[in-house]
């Protein structure tokens, strides 16, 4: 099945980033790595640092997913709190490539670590306000 471009394009970006600065990456190197055109690039995002954001997107959801496909309802709401930030920390994904959190947290760019932070806080809000809502009612969690 024809993978989609814009996964090549993330999957390319992911692999850049694990070994080169982002800083250093350019749109040309992103579409060679991908093996797709530059203008197949143009096509789907305006910037580099859009590809970048939806890729910190993915990153975020992914991790999401993984937490609700484990998660273990017996425990408290603060214990599935603590798992949901084990499984965004995690050093690998299923699929066993780097951990694009963990790179961009490692990062000296301050631009990266604002970004991830910017799609940490969206991405993780609504998951947390539940846990949070649940942690009350059951006296798990304090305010």
């Amino acid at each position: 099945m024809k993978q989609d471009k814009r996964e090549l394009i993330y999957d390319a970006l992911e692999r850049l980033m694990c070994r080169v600065p982002f800083k250093d990456i350019s749109v040309e190197s992103i579409a060679r790595e991908a093996n797709v055109g530059k203008g197949s690039i143009y096509y789907y995002f305006e910037s580099k640092d859009e590809i970048l954001d939806r890729l910190i997107e993915r990153s975020f959801r992914r991790a999401i997913r993984e937490y609700l496909d484990c998660i273990n309802y017996e425990q408290t709401a603060l214990g599935r709190i603590k798992q949901l930030f084990r499984s965004v920390l995690k050093k690998d994904f299923a699929d066993s490539r780097r951990n694009l959190i963990i790179t961009l947290h490692l990062s000296d760019d301050l631009t990266l670590h604002n970004k991830l932070k910017e799609v940490a806080v969206q991405e993780l809000a609504p998951v947390l306000t539940v846990l949070l809502e649940q942690g009350l009612e059951e006296g798990s969690i304090k305010v």
